[in-house]
């Protein structure tokens, strides 16, 4: 789906929050790579590590919308980050077939 300009409540709600994100990324690597030789090093590797559980999710193919959205909202509360962590590297939900399996046969 493309942002159109049919679409101005859709641009505000995403376009905007997400760009004012980057520019705040962007001027903190540039602030802490300012202030230390290997900062903006560091603030990769935190930006790595606060997505690391939806990277799990994605690479498990399980509850990527969720964790990914629980990620991007509430791990800055760090409880945030363990829900997320704990979704995306528990057991996938019962009763819920995965894809390209035959449904299950009644035995008889």
């Amino acid at each position: 789906m493309t942002l159109k300009a049919t679409h101005p409540v859709l641009f505000w709600i995403l376009a905007v929050p997400l760009g004012l994100i980057a520019a705040f990324v962007a001027f903190t690597i540039a602030l802490a790579v300012a202030q230390h030789p290997g900062g903006g090093i560091l603030v990769i590797g935190f930006l790595a590590a606060y997505w690391v559980p939806t990277i799990i999710a994605a690479l498990r193919h399980h509850q990527v919308g969720m964790v990914a959205v629980l990620n991007a909202l509430l791990a800055w509360t760090v409880i945030g980050w363990v829900v997320a962590l704990a979704i995306a590297c528990g057991d996938r939900r019962p009763g819920v077939a995965e894809r390209g399996s035959a449904p299950a046969q009644p035995e008889g």
